[in-house]
């Protein structure tokens, strides 16, 4: 930051004025005294011609010292020697020499150089000595050593020479003082103009340079050319340049490594040639200690308020901590996202290890239960079914909350009776109420017939999870399950509302009640079970279906479960559509594809107790041999085996022409969204999970059969 400084004063204005008027005397008296000499022979030796050449040595010398000789000396001096010319060719050449005029000369230099006061003190001598002179001339006096002319000699003349002096001097003093107080006054008033705002540039240049140096940002300037104007502080210090006089007038090769300037110039030369009025980037440097740093930088066009373009401004600052997080966090999500493709790999592959052999407990135990049995052979394997389920249904929730976490899970949307879903729920609950000698009662309040859209299962999931729940934990008492539904518009608003008289809750344990794998209590774990995945799944398909779940609970007093949902009202279907009943399979050939033993005796003897002529592959490769061998009208194959899986089993099949039509329902334990919807791509026409439900099995048959 540099202060400008004031150099014009009325000092300065005298001294340029002296000068000038002692180097143009200097010349002009070399001249006049030449003259002066050159009428010795007509007029003979004069005093004057003496004073003539001590006044022109004199001014000679001054104009030779004049860098040595003060101002007020030198002011002086000449307005003396032109008021001493003056007096003497006045008095020896009267009106006929060039006294008057050199009179008039010192009246305006006394004014300009020196001071109002000696120019009218000339001017009273001058006009004192011209009416002497008049005087003398009224008396017949005046005579003079050379011929001047009767008229030069009247009184007349030197009356009208002194009034004509006068009149010239008075004028020219008056406008000369005039415009010497103008010119001190404008001096003055600029002066005063220029101090107050060197003053206020100071200031302003001081804050400016105490804001700039204390950025968090390096900043720095250049001109058109890309030499330094000036930086703060910051950009000093991390240049390692102890002085900004260093790098003003400089450009950046005078500087910087030319590796440095290679990388960072080109950035400079867009901004300022090709008229990008801001660039923004990132750069990579090495700090004093040699560690990697990143910075953000910008650079703007410098430029006037009239657009003049100065040259650049840049500005940067250390964004390191935030590109390491920035990092960091890439690292981390692509860490968790190969956790999450690690854990859905693992419960895929567990889903599929376990499903299988739950898939041969759960059929053996169908067939079983078909079998002629005495009353203990079918009440012991009435409740291995009901453990073989419980555990099906442990398997599913671990299923469903890795589809939630994964976004995998998908919600239907179709019209459905809210009334049937409670009526479904009731008769599900009502008699496991009664074993525990606890009251269940459903209620419904809201118009009679009306259909809302969305996903009845997901629905009836949350309320099966909620039930159990509450009877799960309640010994003594009742269990409520309350729905209220009011249309408004094309709108129904849904209220389920689970109360039960169980153990309950205090406040601490409400905040975890939702979270994944998550007892309460590890005395509840132990007494009645469970994995705590329950109201973590109802809580996830409650958010996607864009509703909302609170409880409110007092120990040993009991909870109080309320779901609220928004679902359009839709009209009635045309016709609802009723259970699937058992199909009739008698001469339907029906290809089993399944690697394991177990589950391929199941198949063939479910399948073979409704009529179905059943053949059975081992994998993928025998299953296409056996299809050549003869005409089937349904494939059920698995896809896990070993010499061909299933997937490149039906890749192979439907590339021939005669099988593009046929029906193949894949038969397998994978249970994934991406699974299946790879199996649909691949071409298979349907999916069944297993264990399967032997029923849901022959309505998925029926359906591709007719």
């Amino acid at each position: 930051m540099q202060q400008t400084k004031v150099k014009l004063s009325q000092s300065d204005i005298r001294n340029g004025l002296t000068n000038i008027v002692i180097a143009s005397t200097s010349v002009l008296t070399i001249f006049a005294l030449l003259a002066s000499l050159s009428r010795y022979q007509q007029i003979g030796f004069q005093p004057v011609m003496a004073a003539h050449v001590i006044l022109s040595l004199l001014v000679t010398l001054l104009f030779l010292f004049r860098k040595h000789i003060s101002l007020s000396i030198r002011a002086y001096t000449i307005c003396s020697a032109f008021f001493v010319a003056g007096l003497v060719g006045l008095v020896s050449f009267g009106l006929a020499g060039e006294g008057t005029i050199l009179l008039l000369g010192a009246c305006i230099f006394a004014s300009l150089l020196v001071n109002m006061k000696l120019a009218v003190a000339f001017a009273i001598v001058a006009c004192l000595l011209k009416l002497a002179g008049f005087v003398l001339a009224l008396k017949g006096q005046l005579n003079f050593n050379i011929d001047v002319g009767p008229f030069l000699l009247s009184p007349a003349a030197w009356l009208n020479s002194a009034i004509t002096f006068s009149f010239i001097v008075t004028i020219s003093l008056l406008l000369i003082k005039r415009f010497s107080a103008y010119l001190r006054g404008f001096l003055s008033s600029q002066a005063n103009i220029i101090r107050s705002q060197t003053k206020q540039l100071v200031t302003s240049e001081s804050i400016l340079e105490a804001v700039v140096n204390s950025l968090p940002y390096g900043v720095l300037w250049k001109d058109t050319e890309l030499r330094y104007l000036g930086a703060n502080q910051r950009f000093l210090d991390d240049a390692k340049i102890r002085d900004l006089s260093k790098i003003l007038g400089k450009n950046d090769a005078e500087i910087f490594p030319k590796a440095l300037v290679d990388q960072f110039a080109p950035l400079d030369q867009k901004v300022l040639i090709n008229g990008q009025n801001t660039e923004n980037s990132k750069e990579r440097h090495k700090d004093k200690e040699g560690n990697t740093v990143f910075l953000a930088a910008t650079r703007k066009q410098l430029v006037t308020n009239n657009g003049e373009l100065l040259g650049i401004l840049s500005a940067y600052h250390d964004v390191t901590e935030r590109t390491l997080m920035e990092q960091e966090l890439r690292d981390a999500k692509q860490l968790a996202d190969q956790a999450s493709l690690a854990k859905s790999l693992f419960l895929a592959n567990m889903s599929h290890e376990i499903r299988t052999p739950l898939n041969g407990i759960l059929g053996l135990i169908e067939l079983s239960l078909q079998t002629k049995l005495d009353g203990t052979q079918t009440d012991y394997l009435s409740k291995a079914k009901l453990s073989a389920n419980l555990l099906l249904q442990i398997i599913n929730d671990i299923l469903d909350i890795s589809k939630i976490e994964a976004n995998q899970m998908d919600l239907e949307v179709i019209p459905f009776n809210i009334k049937a879903i409670l009526a479904n729920v009731n008769e599900q609950f009502h008699y496991i109420a009664q074993t525990k000698n606890i009251r269940f009662s459903v209620q419904y309040h809201g118009p009679q017939s009306i259909w809302l859209a969305g996903d009845p299962t997901r629905l009836m999931q949350i309320l099966i999870n909620l039930c159990s729940n509450s009877i799960k934990f309640t010994e003594h008492g009742e269990v409520t399950l309350a729905c209220r539904l009011v249309q408004e518009g094309l709108n129904g608003k849904l209220s389920l509302k689970i109360t039960d008289s169980g153990i309950g809750l205090n406040q601490d344990a409400l905040a975890i009640l939702f979270r994944k794998f998550t007892q309460v209590d590890s005395s509840i774990s132990r007494k009645f079970g469970g994995t705590g995945l329950g109201l973590s799944i109802v809580k996830g398909i409650v958010d996607m279906m864009s509703g909302s779940i609170s409880v409110t609970s007092e120990p040993n007093k009991g909870s109080c479960f309320t779901v609220t949902l928004d679902l359009p009202v839709v009209t009635a279907p045309g016709s609802v559509h009723q259970p699937v009943k058992k199909a009739d399979l008698a001469g339907k050939r029906i290809l089993v594809v399944e690697d394991n033993e177990i589950n391929r005796v199941i198949v063939e003897e479910l399948l073979g107790k409704v009529g179905a002529e059943v053949m059975c592959a081992e994998n993928g490769q025998i299953a296409i041999d056996t299809l050549a061998l003869g005409v089937f009208d349904l494939v059920l194959m698995d896809i896990q085996m070993p010499v061909m899986d299933g997937c490149s089993a039906i890749r192979t099949i439907r590339a021939m022409d005669k099988y593009q039509s046929l029906p193949i329902i894949a038969l397998t334990a994978n249970a994934m969204k991406h699974e299946i919807e790879l199996y649909k791509t691949l071409g298979f026409n349907a999916h069944v999970t297993k264990p399967f439900n032997f029923d849901s099995l022959l309505g998925q048959i029926h359906q591709q059969l007719h």
